[in-house]
């Protein structure tokens, strides 16, 4: 199972527990902005990560075994669809 999710803005990465992730996705699924200061960013992205040049520098994960998200842009039924999501894998609240 999967415990780390991996958020990536503006060309940084942090590396989040699933509990801090879901919580960021609980408050932005109310409308709430988010803050990822607290929390642990990497001093350089994973390996794994791909930088897509044509999506304005963003990365991609091409591995199925790790979560990495870019919600950036996202609006709040973004973060409450990626809820539902994390809940009907097995993770957060059903």
């Amino acid at each position: 199972m999967r415990d780390a999710v991996y958020v990536g803005q503006f060309g940084a990465v942090w590396k989040l527990r699933r509990e801090q992730w879901l919580a960021i996705c609980e408050a932005g699924a109310k409308g709430r902005g988010y803050d990822l200061t607290p929390f642990r960013r990497l001093k350089r992205p994973p390996r794994w990560l791909v930088r897509d040049e044509e999506c304005r520098g963003s990365f991609w994960s091409p591995r199925s075994d790790v979560a990495y998200v870019e919600p950036l842009d996202w609006e709040p039924d973004d973060f409450a669809d990626h809820l539902r999501d994390q809940a009907s894998m097995g993770f957060g609240k059903t």
